[in-house]
């Protein structure tokens, strides 16, 4: 499992310190939000977070409201947050 890579998946890229465990749960959490997503609209896999949008806004029986609130809000909160300086413990 590369944590590093579900970061980017979300299209997120900040420099992580291999020392750091605030940054080692965080790329954990990027990883799970990223299988929990492809689980939850059934979707085996994508390259990002876009693709995988625009695969799920195809599919039948989704939550088109999540979708949405993906693309609207989720994403632009995420690229607001800044990662390079958060707390250290």
């Amino acid at each position: 499992m590369n944590n590093e890579n579900s970061s980017k998946w979300f299209d997120i890229n900040f420099k992580t310190k291999t020392d750091n465990k605030i940054d080692e749960v965080l790329l954990r959490l990027f990883d799970l939000m990223k299988k929990s997503l492809h689980i939850y609209f059934n979707i085996g896999n994508s390259s990002d977070i876009h693709e995988f949008l625009k695969i799920a806004a195809t599919k039948n029986n989704v939550d088109h409201s999540f979708i949405e609130w993906i693309k609207v809000k989720g994403i632009p909160r995420l690229k607001s947050i800044d990662f390079e300086n958060l707390p250290r413990e």
